[in-house]
């Protein structure tokens, strides 16, 4: 099927009409059945995301269909935040595939969403899976957790190190979509709300970057207000086989003590008091 054909057929599966679809565009009639008729033989990225976006307003565009509209046009393979579907199947994916584990863990997408977390999870954050001050913690991305929301909670212990350290493996990481749209609004809000984190996102330059990078490799120190001792996590980020939009998050105790800590965590969420 030619990418024209693609686009007339997503919109009509929406029973919507060029002049629709055109509106929620922002571009023209014409410019629009040009395109659908094959007359456009490449139109701008741009203008293929606001076609793809207005059509998602009506029924989720997949991203099988994302690429192949893309791909059709000559343009590097999209990546369109993950929909509300796509979410809730990779939420049931991992549960079933990471459900089991007995230590923190979580899944984001690759704009630095938190999306679902397990039952341990909370306890990096000193509360229980029941608390009900978690409900500060929905829709929230990553940036929020570490430098609006944590530290009302715990204190990061090694923080002058370990903040530069994960600052610069989410650069890293976000090097590849840094031309999508929902790019520049998901950095520039981090950076508006939260001074600290701006500091250290433009101390490294996009030069500074491989191609590849391991991940973070430098361990998290942490104290609970509870406890005066320090447990220490090493964070390891996983692909998710399923939809590489997706990332899973594990925290893993490196030492004694941690383990301990996180084994007292297993039995009090088996058998709540």
């Amino acid at each position: 099927m030619g990418s024209d054909k693609r686009l007339r057929k997503l919109r009509l599966a929406r029973k919507k009409t060029i002049e629709h679809i055109a509106m929620d565009s922002e571009i023209t009639y014409k410019a629009l059945s040009d395109i659908e008729r094959g007359i456009t033989k490449q139109p701008s990225r741009e203008t293929l995301y606001r076609i793809l976006e207005a059509l998602d307003r009506y029924a989720s565009v997949s991203a099988e269909d994302w690429q192949t509209v893309f791909g059709a046009y000559g343009y590097k393979k999209p990546y369109p935040l993950p929909t509300e579907e796509e979410i809730e199947k990779a939420r049931k994916q991992w549960h079933k595939d990471y459900g089991h584990i007995t230590h923190p863990a979580y899944l984001i997408d690759f704009s630095q969403r938190l999306l679902d977390w397990n039952k341990y999870a909370p306890r990096l954050l000193g509360l229980r899976s029941d608390d009900m001050r978690l409900r500060h913690f929905q829709d929230v991305t990553i940036f929020d957790v570490t430098f609006g929301l944590s530290p009302k909670f715990i204190k990061i212990v090694n923080q002058d190190e370990y903040l530069p350290s994960l600052v610069y493996v989410i650069k890293s990481e976000l090097q590849p979509y840094k031309n999508e749209p929902w790019y520049a609004k998901c950095v520039s809000t981090a950076q508006e709300r939260y001074p600290d984190f701006k500091k250290l996102w433009e101390s490294f330059h996009d030069d500074d970057f491989q191609a590849s990078l391991a991940g973070l490799s430098l361990p998290i120190v942490l104290n609970f207000p509870e406890s005066s001792l320090t447990f220490t996590f090493q964070l390891v980020r996983i692909d998710f086989v399923a939809d590489e939009r997706f990332r899973i998050v594990q925290w893993i105790p490196v030492d004694e003590i941690t383990m301990r800590k996180c084994l007292e965590w297993a039995q009090e969420e088996t058998n709540p008091s």
